[in-house]
């Protein structure tokens, strides 16, 4: 079995997440420290963070296979899914940062 250049990269890609993990772990005291990251990020990579990890599967395999199958039309969704991700961060966002449980204010 012959690896392609697309699994060169697939390899590296995964020897470089490794090594990320490990020297973060070891930079960190505890596994809370590690899954908080201290406290220590600011709003704009918190987002990002959430945005990344809540979103990832849906948008790269649902979504992307949605559009696939419904054409260019269902690319109408995006707004949509951009004002979701703005009203998110601005209604949920003072809750998570002090700790408290999320609440809708209707």
């Amino acid at each position: 079995m012959e690896l392609s250049y697309s699994g060169f990269v697939l390899i590296g890609y995964m020897i470089v997440l490794l090594g990320v993990g490990i020297y973060a772990g070891r930079k960190t005291s505890s596994g809370e420290a590690f899954l908080i990251a201290d406290r220590q990020l600011g709003a704009v990579i918190s987002g990002l963070a959430y945005a990344a990890s809540g979103s990832s599967a849906w948008v790269f395999l649902g979504f992307t296979a949605f559009v696939a199958n419904s054409g260019v039309s269902a690319l109408w969704m995006v707004p949509g899914i951009l004002a979701g991700y703005v009203v998110v961060w601005f209604v949920d966002a003072a809750p998570l940062k002090h700790g408290c449980c999320v609440r809708l204010r209707l």
